[in-house]
């Protein structure tokens, strides 16, 4: 594989694993999402079993560290906090939940979703979350405020454009007779915050 060029910097390619470096039984059942720590050698996996579980690889030893064992069906995404201090959890129970990496103690339950939640990730701003559902919905959480509607944008100043939150509010939702039926929104908050999602189902 090559290299790409993009405003004159060269980006490589990714690369594809020629053999399997390590190879171990993670869960009772499907793994179905794995996700790395940042800064050190942490990692945590989600499964068919119900269960999250976070693992160390120290000196090519893998080393279970924590189970949280909370969610009530199968779990599909894993992902770690900016700080790498809360493990974040998507499951098919129609919840996302959030466990501290130091004690493996659940911290929060998002409930709100009316089909399984099929993905969750922590935003870039302290405290965000966002998941995205079976129910055909995304949703934005506030963790400081435990709750998933946060509060519109502020009026302007005279003369100015409307001023934003560091995260616009939004909840997307589309319907199975018409698919489309999310684009009012969309085009509302890109002309008012520039916020820009995209976002594709497949029945």
């Amino acid at each position: 594989m090559g290299a790409v060029q993009c405003s004159g910097n060269d980006i490589t390619d990714a690369i594809v694993p020629k053999k399997v470096q390590y190879k171990f039984d993670a869960h009772d059942g499907e793994v179905n999402a794995v996700a790395w720590t940042h800064s050190d050698f942490k990692f945590a996996t989600a499964g068919g079993d119900r269960k999250v579980k976070l693992w160390d690889f120290v000196s090519g030893q893998i080393i279970i560290k924590g189970v949280a064992n909370e969610s009530n069906s199968s779990l599909h995404s894993v992902d770690f906090d900016a700080e790498e201090q809360l493990l974040l959890a998507a499951s098919c129970d129609f919840a996302s939940r959030i466990w501290s990496i130091n004690d493996m103690k659940i911290k929060h339950t998002l409930t709100g979703h009316s089909n399984k939640v099929m993905s969750a990730k922590f935003l870039g701003e302290t405290g965000k979350v966002v998941s995205g559902s079976h129910d055909r919905t995304l949703k934005i959480w506030d963790l400081r405020r435990r709750a998933s509607n946060l509060p519109p944008p502020k009026a302007a100043a005279p003369g100015r454009g409307p001023a934003c939150p560091p995260l616009a509010p939004a909840l997307l939702e589309t319907s199975r007779a018409n698919p489309y039926s999310e684009r009012p929104i969309l085009q509302e908050i890109n002309q008012q915050c520039e916020f820009h999602v995209v976002m594709h189902y497949h029945s």
